[in-house]
């Protein structure tokens, strides 16, 4: 304060107007971001990248928790208004950290739309093979995650991260199901642990080589967003993608659209699709596109496919989209499900889009 007083009650004046100042601060909202990932060492870096999207700076507090749940100490630093800001995690810690794992956590004051954030963990041999954004623990909605991957060769690589971020001991299910036969394990994750898992050892009974698409499942004891979950998908030699894991409350449509696709492609593109339900589905790709000649947007189905219980296929698109006339535009697919009798049903297909060069 720039204001100072000789007398007694200008004193107590100033402690009143102090104190009112730490009320006020202690009763704003504190928002808390979690990102289920971190790794450090052997080439190995994590980067925190945030935009804040308010008019005002904001000072940042970050968490960093290793996979047996001891919090490593960090520095706080600021962003600047509606400005961007990238840092190395290894710059922020305390201490210096040769290899290690765990989750990471901002809380700042605002709500959690102040501050979009992800984490992108680079091997400096093979680029970006990890990226995932943090969210706030509202986002979810269940405790069931559900989601499919394509994958090659022998699996080496594929990896499933699960975290638990709350402070209390979480039961955790998971499975992995490929050609009709299932794996998994149920295991004890204890407050802020991590447990990162090798896939494919649950998968050697499998098919090792070519083409491979596996469906992934994932629930624990503890309320919505207690354990989160993030997958690495390894595709035999031509690289890694993020595995999709899909809160199951938040299935609650009959159809999945992708975005807008540019023609022709330049790179092959494969549709991942897994029926996660206990009964048979019918699944309907449709092309949706513009024709320059045409005003109305055309549609076409360009293929049918049943699935069985918890099963699940792969499908090139580029075979698919061939049958689109050569003056197609603004392709967008839609996957549309429906149950035996030929209603649409919900929460029965989780999808994955992936690209693969040439």
């Amino acid at each position: 304060m720039n204001r100072s007083y000789r007398c007694s009650s200008g004193l107590i004046a100033v402690l009143m107007l102090l104190s009112a100042g730490r009320l006020a601060s202690a009763a704003e909202t504190l928002a808390v971001l979690d990102a289920p990932y971190w790794r450090l060492g052997g080439g190995v870096q994590t980067t925190i990248m945030m935009n804040n999207t308010r008019p005002k700076a904001i000072t940042i507090t970050p968490y960093v928790f290793n996979d047996e749940g001891a919090s490593i100490p960090a520095t706080s630093f600021t962003i600047g208004p509606m400005a961007t800001k990238s840092v190395l995690l290894s710059d922020i810690l305390s201490s210096r950290i040769n290899k290690g794992n765990g989750y990471l956590e901002l809380q700042f004051p605002g709500t959690p739309v102040d501050i979009a954030a992800q984490a992108l963990i680079q091997d400096q041999a093979h680029g970006v093979p990890w990226n995932h954004v943090f969210e706030p623990k509202k986002r979810y909605l269940s405790s069931r995650y559900e989601g499919v991957f394509m994958g090659g060769g022998d699996l080496a690589g594929a990896t499933l991260a699960l975290t638990n971020v709350s402070s209390a001991i979480a039961l955790v299910a998971f499975s992995v199901t490929e050609g009709g036969k299932q794996h998994g394990e149920t295991f004890q994750l204890p407050a802020h642990n991590q447990r990162v898992i090798a896939l494919a050892s649950y998968l050697a009974g499998s098919e090792g080589s070519g083409g491979r698409v596996v469906g992934v499942s994932v629930s624990h004891s503890g309320a919505p967003g207690d354990v989160i979950a993030q997958g690495l998908a390894s595709l035999g030699g031509q690289g890694s993608y993020n595995i999709q894991l899909f809160d199951s409350a938040r299935l609650q449509s009959s159809s999945l659209v992708s975005p807008v696709l540019v023609l022709p492609w330049a790179h092959t593109p494969f549709l991942a699709l897994r029926n996660t339900t206990a009964g048979g589905s019918t699944i309907s790709l449709i092309a949706h596109y513009n024709v320059a000649t045409v005003q109305k947007t055309q549609q076409v189905v360009l293929q049918k496919i049943h699935l069985e219980p918890n099963a699940s296929i792969v499908i090139n698109l580029e075979r698919s989209l061939a049958l689109l006339p050569s003056t197609a535009e603004d392709v967008g697919m839609e996957v549309a499900t429906m149950d035996n009798q030929g209603n649409p049903v919900s929460g029965h297909t989780v999808a994955d889009l992936v690209l693969l060069a040439r």
